[in-house]
């Protein structure tokens, strides 16, 4: 039955202070959502980050030389126990001529995974995978050109490739800032991977370690912070005699090629000298083969005279031999003529004799067959007569048997056959008697014949006696003539064979002559084809001779390479890893601050609260207490209502902390990330935090003031409690003041003082929010005037032009080319270099950038302005002057000196003259004689500040490009990179200002709008007995109200007082290493607190008005029974 009532009693006093059970649930909900969700975005961002790098097993440390990692540098590294060790390449290209610049990597095996997007990795030495981020520029298949600039000696052997596919880097994971590179711009905008044969490096350009004990633990926390740094001193002093080494095994083969090189040179002069040796040895054999021919000719001049002689005397016995033969011919001519007309007469006389032998012949052979004919004719009428008796004796046989003989087939046969027979005979009786005449007439023609023949023998016979007594005397003459002739031919053959071995002789003179021409013409083309190869020896010989000085100059100019340790942090293009682990850091740091402010306001709203509502509760708890019910009970219900409403205010509180804040910051900060969206993880931890500061601030302050109030009695409880006993105050013994005070001004004076702890909790609830609200609008205004101050105010030039050393004449005529280019309004020449140096207390090396100068300052390129008087400063001749932030790092003062350590290990003191205003980066001012005193060498310019008459991003870009280009400039280095780097952190860090600015407005509302509740609670009685006497409505609201106006304007100006303090704590605490948050804020962060209250207020004021109208005057003034 007891808890029956007391149950009732607990669930009766939620539903009558619904607004009193809402405001606290609020307060203790924007406390923990800021707790939580402030200290859970930090760690899952980094977890988050974490898992991802280890998933790609990203490198711990990597190694970096100035000349490559060679395979000594190997050897050593290989031996570190407890680490893995991966070798690769890297270069820095621009696309096509652009000034884009893209850094090639060589694909990884085990360390610093590249992820793959879309597409496949590549095989061939001809493929390539780009940047993620660069899919909207290129596909797959596409082909890329990645040209090297500023160098002959590539390190990549093709430079154009086909898209293969799309990656995300473990250690390039920004989208917009990835760092300096060394060709395009001097910006590196992207990256791609290629594989390791496509590069041609006799060297590795980097090694990546990746330690096992490492590998559990989060990259951005103390205890991995702690180990790689043991790690990397390990590392760096294994490597400390690594740049002495390798310097004497570079000078080592740089002697070994120059003498190789001196040597190829002497060969080649003595070639030279050999080849004009025998050049000489040749034109002297040349010269005593043309003597000898000059000899050959004048014996065959005298050869020819002889001839010639034998050649006249040859033609005399050639014309004597002519004349006889002449002679002979024409005693030859008569005799053929008279042989011949003698032989056509033989010959007609043979005929003739074989005419008549022939007639003779025939005559005899007609003769003999003439009688033969005429014997078978006779024969042949001898048959024919006897066949025509037979067949007459036939025919009168017959007619004599009365048979008609012309019937009779056989006798009419026989007469046919005798009838042609006759004819037979009849024809060759006449054929007889034909021949027989032509026999008559032949005979008498042989007859005349044979006596013509008889003469023309005795003819004949005369005439051969003549011929042959000519043909004596004509033979006499022809032997005569061919003995003659045959000495001719004797003659003539001993002159063929003198004119032979003339012609011969002429024939090896002129082939003499010939090949010696030839040989002249070969030597001649010689000497020509040696004294061009002489020419262009002696100007190799020469420029090798050059080549050999220069490197010898080079060699003897050769410093002691630097071989740089690298952690994820300080990785060359590493920036988001940093800024991740800088803006975790941040949130973190906001997070130890603003919750706190926030609990600590709202326990202190919550006292306030819960005193009201003990107050309100003190007749109830005067009964509960008469009917038997024990403290314990009665101070169940207000802890209950306090634990209620603050632990559904933490829940809820917590779960947005949890998954709200961190998903929207995720959202934000992993924007320009290639990292993996935002892993929400509840932490169990920061939650009971949350809940056990929502009970310190709900439940502890209801239980100690229930205890106190139920310290009394019941029959006192069941009483009012009595009115705040009044006395005079401080104003009033200030006679002057206090008398010129109205009636309504002191009334609000007293009640001032007379409900303390309602002003206190009205003031610094009031100036908590406007802290709160002060430092985030101020953070912001810090983060976003920080790169205008220094970039626009302090720093005015727009690039800084860094050349190499030992430059060529025609490489820095070429730089200052460039120079004098009309998009150049103003340059100067100074001495820059950078130190890295071990800070305490600093998470990594800082990086100290040296700039020297010839003049007192570095008017119109960088306003040096003190840090507290910003009053300018000037160089001076016995110290140097520093920027802020590094003064504030290393805890030192004008006056102080501090020690800087150059590459070669030579440390070096330099005294602070000066602090100047810098936010971004560590800078040393120094002019040139304090930079001679502190070095002790001679101030040498190897760069130069630029500022154009553009100062566009892209203006930049394209002239940061053009130098870049020069083999003379070793570096470009823009604002434009840092500014890209403030703005990540700005954006990211704003954003979290943002949303805790907007939840600093909501405690506002929620504590001047319970505080005005409670104010009008405790003062009902009061505010409807002024109202019974006359008082507007106006004016019973100002009666109250004036009094929150008066303590909201104080709580202002304590706010404003306490967030100045608040903002420059945040600004130490959260701003990286390298950077210094600007202090200073504009007026708008001043205002918008201020502007913000006075509005509250007056919304809240138009409701008091209103609640005061509906105010039931009676029922307040009823009096207590």
């Amino acid at each position: 039955m007891k808890k029956s009532i007391l149950n009732k009693d607990i669930w009766l006093s939620f539903r009558q202070s619904k607004g009193r059970f809402l405001s606290i649930m609020f307060l203790m909900m924007l406390g923990s959502f800021a707790l939580v969700g402030l200290k859970a975005a930090s760690p899952d961002i980094e977890n988050s980050a974490n898992r991802y790098l280890s998933q790609m097993k990203m490198m711990d440390l990597a190694v970096m030389s100035d000349y490559g990692i060679s395979k000594a540098d190997q050897k050593e590294l290989n031996t570190i126990s407890n680490a893995q060790v991966e070798y690769g390449y890297f270069t820095d290209t621009v696309i096509d001529d652009s000034s884009t610049s893209v850094r090639v990597f060589s694909q990884t095996n085990k360390i610093s995974k590249f992820k793959l997007v879309s597409g496949h990795f590549p095989s061939k030495e001809n493929q390539v995978a780009l940047a993620s981020f660069y899919r909207g520029k290129y596909k797959i298949g596409d082909s890329i050109t990645l040209n090297e600039e500023g160098t002959n000696d590539y390190a990549l052997k093709q430079h154009t490739f086909t898209v293969t596919g799309f990656v995300n880097s473990s250690e390039l994971a920004s989208t917009i800032s990835l760092g300096n590179s060394n060709s395009g711009s001097g910006t590196l905008s992207a990256y791609a991977v290629v594989t390791p044969k496509t590069f041609q490096s006799s060297v590795y350009t980097v090694a990546r370690l990746r330690y096992d004990d490492l590998k559990t633990l989060n990259s951005f926390g103390d205890s991995y912070r702690k180990k790689i740094k043991q790690h990397e001193n390990e590392l760096e002093k294994l490597l400390a005699d690594n740049g002495k080494n390798r310097l004497s095994e570079i000078k080592k083969q740089a002697q070994t090629k120059i003498a190789e090189g001196e040597a190829k040179i002497r060969t080649s002069q003595q070639v030279l000298t050999d080849v004009r040796q025998q050049l000489r040895t040749a034109q002297d054999q040349i010269d005593q083969k043309r003597a000898d021919l000059e000899v050959a000719q004048g014996q065959l001049t005298e050869k020819e005279n002889l001839l010639a002689q034998g050649a006249a005397q040859i033609a005399q016995a050639e014309q004597t031999l002519a004349s006889s033969k002449e002679k002979l011919n024409t005693a030859a001519a008569q005799l053929s003529s008279g042989w011949a007309q003698l032989n056509q007469t033989k010959t007609q006389l043979d005929q003739a004799a074989s005419q008549l032998s022939a007639a003779k012949e025939n005559r005899t052979n007609a003769q003999a067959t003439l009688a033969a004919t005429q014997a078978e004719l006779e024969k042949g009428q001898t048959q024919l007569a006897a066949a025509k008796t037979d067949l007459q004796k036939k025919m009168t046989a017959l007619q004599a048997q009365g048979i008609d003989p012309a019937t009779v087939p056989e006798i009419v046969a026989a007469q046919t056959q005798l009838a042609q027979e006759e004819a037979k005979l009849n024809l060759v009786r006449t054929e007889l008697e034909k021949k027989q005449a032509e026999f008559q007439t032949g005979l008498s023609q042989y007859k005349s014949q044979e006596a013509l023949y008889q003469a023309g023998l005795a003819q004949y016979q005369s005439t051969a006696e003549a011929l042959n007594a000519k043909q004596a005397e004509y033979d006499a003459g022809l032997a005569q003539y061919q003995s003659g002739q045959a000495t001719l031919r004797n003659k003539q053959a001993e002159y063929q064979a003198g004119q032979a071995q003339l012609a011969q002789a002429k024939q090896r003179i002129a082939d003499g002559q010939t090949q010696l021409n030839q040989v002249q013409a070969t030597l001649n083309d010689k000497k020509t084809e040696y004294e061009k190869q002489k020419k262009d020896a002696e100007t190799k010989i020469k420029n090798g001779q050059a080549d050999i000085q220069k490197a010898k100059e080079e060699v003897a100019g050769l410093s002691v390479p630097t071989y740089r340790v690298y952690t994820r942090r300080t990785f060359p293009g590493a920036d988001e890893y940093t800024t991740t682990g800088n803006r975790a850091y941040g949130i973190s740091a906001v997070g130890n601050a603003f919750p706190i402010v926030l609990y600590l306001v709202a326990a202190l709203v919550t006292v306030t609260t819960m005193t009201r509502f003990v107050s309100e509760e003190r007749t109830n708890a005067g009964v509960l207490k008469a009917l038997g019910y024990r403290n314990q009970d009665v101070v169940k219900k207000f802890v209950i209502y306090g634990l209620v409403s603050s632990l559904l205010g933490t829940v809820i509180g917590s779960l947005l902390g949890t998954y709200f804040l961190p998903y929207i910051l995720g959202k934000t900060i992993f924007k320009t990330s290639t990292y993996p969206a935002l892993r929400l993880d509840f932490y169990w931890g920061i939650s009971l935090i949350a809940f056990v500061c929502s009970v310190l601030c709900g439940v502890v302050p209801a239980l100690y003031i229930a205890h106190k109030e139920l310290k009394e009695k019941p029959s006192q409880l069941l009483l009012p409690k009595a009115p705040t006993k009044g006395s005079k105050i401080l104003l009033e013994r200030i006679d002057f003041i206090w008398r010129r005070l109205s009636f309504t001004q002191k009334v609000t004076a007293r009640n001032i003082f007379r409900y303390k702890q309602r002003m206190l909790m009205t003031i610094f609830g009031v100036a908590g929010s406007v802290a709160l609200l002060f430092a985030g609008l101020g953070m912001s205004s810090s983060m976003e005037g920080m790169g205008n101050r220094q970039y626009g105010e302090i720093i005015k030039y727009d690039a800084v032009i860094s050349q190499k050393q030992l430059l060529k004449s025609d490489e820095q005529a070429a730089i200052n080319h460039l120079l004098a280019d009309k998009k150049i309004a103003k340059k100067r020449g100074i001495y820059q270099e950078t130190f890295t140096k071990k800070i305490k207390g600093a998470k990594d090396e800082q990086s100290l950038a040296l700039f020297v100068t010839t003049g007192k300052d570095f008017h119109h390129f960088i306003e040096l302005y003190d840090s507290q008087s910003k009053a300018s400063l000037n160089l001076s001749s016995h110290g140097a002057v520093i920027s802020q932030k590094l003064a504030t790092i290393m805890h030192v003062s004008v006056g102080d000196t501090f020690e800087v350590t150059s590459d070669e290990g030579k440390r070096y003191k330099i005294k602070v003259s000066g602090i100047t205003e810098m936010y971004a980066g560590h800078f040393i001012f120094m002019n040139q004689d304090y930079y001679q005193t502190v070095f002790a060498r001679k101030f040498q310019e190897n760069a130069y500040l630029i500022k154009l008459k553009d100062s566009s991003s892209k203006n930049v870009q394209d002239t940061a490009a053009a130098f870049m280009k020069l083999t003379g400039v070793r570096a470009v280095v823009q604002n434009t990179g840092i500014l890209e780097q403030i703005d990540v952190i700005v954006k990211s860090l704003g954003f979290v200002m943002q949303i805790l600015t907007f939840a600093s407005i909501l405690l506002a509302i929620v504590i001047l709008y319970n505080l005005m509740n409670i104010n009008v609670a405790e003062r009902i009685r009061e505010l409807s007995t002024i109202k019974v006497l006359g008082f507007h409505n106006k004016e019973v609201t100002l009666y109250i109200y004036r009094e929150t106006i008066l303590l909201s304007i104080i709580g202002i100006i304590v706010g404003l007082f306490l967030g100045n303090i608040l903002h420059r704590s945040l600004l130490e605490t959260i701003a990286p290493d390298a950077f210094l948050l600007n202090p200073t804020v504009s007026v708008f962060v001043y205002l918008v607190p201020v502007f913000s209250i006075i509005m509250i207020l007056i919304v809240l004021g138009f409701m008091v008005n209103a609640i005061l109208r509906r105010i039931d005057m009676l029922e307040a003034l009823k009096s207590v029974d």
